[in-house]
């Protein structure tokens, strides 16, 4: 680990079993904004994931990056499934809200290309949920849980 004395750690693994790639990936900590970040590839999938604490220490904000790199045996028409999430979570557990789509958009049609574009929250925390729910899709998936009142979700289609 690196860089403690900032109050950042960063990390690298590698993880084979025998000649066969389990985990590869590098992260790095904050500790003054209770941040994460990392990227990780497994045999079969992409992860890129950040995490960070609200400045009023009232929830987290998550925001996940998936693609699934299994193919099937028709590789020329398979287009990997992808999910792009962001979550916001109140540290009381009372509330919950997240958007999911399934696609990257246009201008950045992969992982790549999307990950280094995406609005970083590691140590940079947005300033509210309803400043940042936005999502690469007019379309996406919608869930909600508040305590008392309970679950809602479906698809938002504009």
């Amino acid at each position: 680990m690196a860089g403690s004395e900032s109050g950042e750690f960063d990390i690298e693994w590698t993880v084979y079993d025998g000649e066969t790639l389990l985990w590869d990936g590098t992260g790095s900590y904050h500790t003054g904004s209770d941040s994460l970040k990392t990227v990780f590839t497994t045999s079969g999938r992409k992860i890129w994931f950040q995490f960070v604490k609200s400045t009023d220490d009232t929830g987290y904000f998550t925001y996940i990056v998936y693609e699934d790199l299994t193919a099937p045996t028709a590789p020329e028409i398979y287009i990997p499934p992808v999910y792009i999430a962001k979550i916001w979570a109140t540290t009381d557990q009372t509330q919950l809200y997240g958007r999911v789509v399934n696609d990257y958009p246009v201008g950045t049609p992969s992982f790549e290309t999307f990950t280094a574009a995406a609005e970083e929250i590691y140590n940079n925390p947005p300033t509210s949920w309803e400043a940042w729910n936005t999502m690469p899709s007019q379309g996406y998936y919608y869930f909600t849980y508040v305590s008392g009142e309970g679950l809602s979700q479906g698809w938002n289609v504009q």
